[in-house]
């Protein structure tokens, strides 16, 4: 069965249920944007440094090494390991 509500009711519902458009950078941090700033200049120097998928591999394959990851051969099990295969594909595993 359909209950009905009030004017009211429905204007309260309507206030929390209402979607409101916010700009991004009008709820930034301060510091949240300038990590936001950061990473778009190291998606921009990635993308610059990475023409080709050769050269997609060899950059993903340096920033790896940097993060932890170490080549497949040679490593135990629970590793952080990346395979590269005829220098254009690149697998993960954890």
């Amino acid at each position: 069965m359909i209950q009905r509500i009030s004017k009211k009711e429905a204007e309260a519902w309507r206030k929390k249920l209402d979607y409101k458009p916010q700009l991004v950078w009008d709820v930034l941090k301060p510091q949240e944007e300038q990590k936001l700033w950061e990473l778009g200049e190291a998606y921009k120097t990635f993308l610059n440094a990475s023409k080709t998928e050769r050269e997609t591999v060899s950059e993903l394959s340096r920033q790896l090494k940097r993060g932890g990851f170490h080549s497949v051969e040679g490593n135990r099990a629970g590793s952080r390991v990346f395979q590269i295969f005829k220098d254009k594909v690149l697998a993960l595993a954890v």
